[in-house]
């Protein structure tokens, strides 16, 4: 169970950092 959670918690930080990326690029696109 523990395991479980490291690795969800890993994936929220992962889709967090893309999903900054994404506003960085689309602010500099702009």
């Amino acid at each position: 169970m523990n395991r479980f959670h490291n690795y969800h918690r890993k994936t929220l930080c992962i889709a967090a950092n893309l999903i900054i990326q994404n506003e960085k690029l689309y602010v500099l696109i702009r």
